[in-house]
Parts: C-alpha cells; structure tokens; sequence
C-alpha cells in the first residue's frame, strides 16, 4: 500500500542492503527519528541498523521509541538476536532505554517497544 502523498515529503525510502545503504552519504537526507521500527529479525542487520543510529546521533533522548519486530521468539533474551544487538549497541554507546511494552502471541516476548532516555 502506498503512503498518501500528504505525507510523502515526511518519509524516505532508501533501497539496499544496511551495509551498503546505511552511510555517510544518505545523512543529509535524514532528520532526527521519533519512531524506529527495526522489522529486520536477525541479529546482523539489527547490529548494522543501530551502529548507524547511535554513531550518527539521529535519536532524540525522551522522544524517540525504538519497536523491535522480533525480540526473543525464545528462551534466549540478551544471548541471540534483536535482543542480543541492543545490549550490546546501547552499551557501547552508553544508551539508557526504557522497556515501554512487551507483547507476544506466545509465553516469549515477540516485539518490544523502547523509549531512548
């Protein structure tokens, strides 16, 4: 479905691969994120999506909510994955996250939300 044109001077849609689109030349088209959904699932694309996040500071601190899609669909939180990749983004770049929400189909959470505080 396509975004109604009222909107479409408020979004980007940047094609590619994180590793190759996620540089320093896409910078100057992006505004601080509100609102990031990483809908990627895998521990190395989530780890490329955040690196290019916090390195370029493009949060706002008690603004911006970041909704993982597939936190730990396991008994694995912080070992595997999405999980896995913010721990180890927001320690390295000294993040504090609030969890907002947890909610899943299932006993394990499936998608988090998280404010950047």
């Amino acid at each position: 479905k396509r975004l109604p044109l009222k909107y479409k001077d408020k979004f980007i849609m940047i094609k590619g691969f994180y590793e190759n689109s996620l540089n320093q030349n896409i910078l100057s088209k992006l505004k601080l994120f509100i609102f990031i959904n990483i809908y990627c699932d895998i521990y190395t694309s989530t780890i490329q999506v955040l690196e290019f996040i916090f390195k370029n500071k493009l949060y706002i601190n008690g603004k911006t909510i970041i909704r993982y899609d597939d936190w730990a669909n396991n008994d694995m939180e912080y070992k595997t994955g999405q999980s896995l990749a913010h721990k180890e983004m927001t320690t390295k770049y000294n993040i504090n996250c609030r969890l907002l929400l947890k909610h899943s189909r299932n006993k394990n959470p499936e998608a988090t939300w998280w404010l950047i505080e």
